[in-house]
């Protein structure tokens, strides 16, 4: 019976060994790592997924500003055409003015009165295409947001932080520590049975 304990602690002693450095592995991507391979391919995933993030950034930003820009020159633009719009119809009002007796600018006020129509309908429709960039900046910003949450959320992944034993974040080295200390406790009571053995047999 004591030779059977003596055994099954040195058995237990010997697994630690090799068990307390996988431990130590874990999630390491080490020659050692039970999962080195899929931790590897999962932080290059992770990491090219977070390249192309930070692109998808970066033409959003720039498609943001083109929108900005946009939609400042629509806005700008509405307000000249509308001014020149009640310019044409005062100028048409005008042009009925009598001198001596004689319209002389009459044959304009047809010509003026259209090109305050043209003008106030070209007016709308930049007032209306600056409300659609809006709307459509409005809904890049959420995309922005989205993207960014999203790389933060891979980056508490470790993403781009080009240490593979950084992969899950705090947790796994929490779970790597745990393992650790399972294993080594299973060590120790091992180291401790077979020492208890060994000096019953002596």
């Amino acid at each position: 019976m004591l030779r059977a304990r003596a055994v099954l602690a040195a058995v237990g002693l010997a697994l630690s060994l090799p068990a307390l450095l996988m431990a130590l592995s874990l999630g390491t991507g080490g020659p050692l790592d039970p999962i080195g391979s899929p931790t590897r391919d999962l932080a290059r995933g992770v990491d090219q997924l977070d390249a192309a993030l930070a692109r998808v950034r970066d033409s959003l930003t720039s498609a943001g500003a083109t929108l900005d820009q946009g939609g400042r020159a629509s806005t700008d633009a509405s307000q000249m055409t509308a001014s020149m719009a009640t310019a044409m119809s005062e100028l048409s009002s005008a042009a009925g003015v009598q001198v001596f007796g004689v319209q002389p600018f009459a044959t304009l006020a047809p010509r003026f009165s259209e090109l305050a129509a043209r003008s106030q309908d070209v007016a709308a429709s930049l007032a209306s295409t600056a409300d659609s960039l809006g709307t459509t900046r409005a809904r890049l910003t959420a995309l922005q947001t989205d993207v960014g949450g999203l790389r933060d959320t891979l980056h508490s992944l470790g993403a781009g932080n080009g240490e593979p034993d950084r992969l899950g974040g705090p947790s796994l080295v929490v779970t790597r520590l745990l393992l650790v200390l399972i294993v080594a406790w299973v060590g120790a009571s091992s180291g401790v049975a077979l020492l208890a053995a060994i000096r019953e047999l002596g």
